[in-house]
């Protein structure tokens, strides 16, 4: 990424693998690597607080790093993430919780 381009923001949901090597490769291309900030990330999409808490922390993300336990990436979380998110990527085995319908 040149100088000259905007730093693409890269949200997670969890902040305990955010010290390790994980997100290296994309903080020295230049990517804003940022954690959700909480008390826990379990299941925090299924409360409304802790919800619009994620949002608020993710808003303007390019791309989202999810797993199953935080609840489901909803349209209405994509849609409040705003027009930049472009990669839903999940570190799971399954892709249950993320509506596809919404993300296409």
């Amino acid at each position: 990424m040149s100088s000259q381009q905007q730093k693409l923001k890269v949200f997670a949901d969890r902040n305990d693998y955010s010290e390790k090597s994980l997100f290296k490769p994309l903080r020295d291309q230049g990517y804003d690597v940022q954690t959700y900030e909480g008390s826990s990330f379990m299941w925090i999409l299924n409360n409304s607080e802790s919800k619009r808490e994620y949002v608020r922390q993710a808003k303007g993300a390019s791309a989202i790093v999810v797993i199953p336990c935080i609840g489901k990436i909803d349209r209405e979380i994509m849609e409040s993430i705003g027009p930049s998110l472009k990669v839903i990527a999940t570190h799971s085995v399954g892709f249950d919780h993320i509506d596809l319908e919404a993300a296409r």
